[in-house]
């Protein structure tokens, strides 16, 4: 999976993704949610962020993007976040386009 890295992604989750075979770039640090947006576009990346501004899909509708996943893991605990992701990322890489997955502990919620 093709994936943008929010600035607010741990590194160590990268690092585990990264392992895993997942192709993932980080976010320029300080970028404002627009610009980071426009980046997964330009680069055809799914946004991986913790950021609840995303969930918002009248100001970030996610129809213009290759697909968000908004990870929503409290306390940030490395492995939840690896176990939350593990069945999204499982899933092909043509089905995430357009669409806001909103994972937590319980599982994944999809919004076009």
């Amino acid at each position: 999976m093709r994936l943008l890295a929010d600035e607010n992604i741990p590194a160590a989750l990268v690092a585990v993704l990264r392992g895993k075979g997942h192709d993932v770039e980080d976010s320029p640090r300080g970028a404002n949610d627009r610009d980071i947006v426009s980046l997964a576009v330009a680069q055809e990346r799914v946004l991986l962020t913790q950021d609840k501004d995303f969930a918002n899909v009248l100001q970030y509708p996610p129809s213009v993007t290759k697909g968000v996943i908004l990870l929503r893991v409290h306390p940030p605990v490395l492995e939840e976040m690896v176990r939350a992701l593990a069945g999204v990322l499982a899933l092909p890489a043509k089905g995430f386009s357009g669409k806001l997955f909103v994972v937590d502990r319980a599982g994944v919620r999809v919004r076009e």
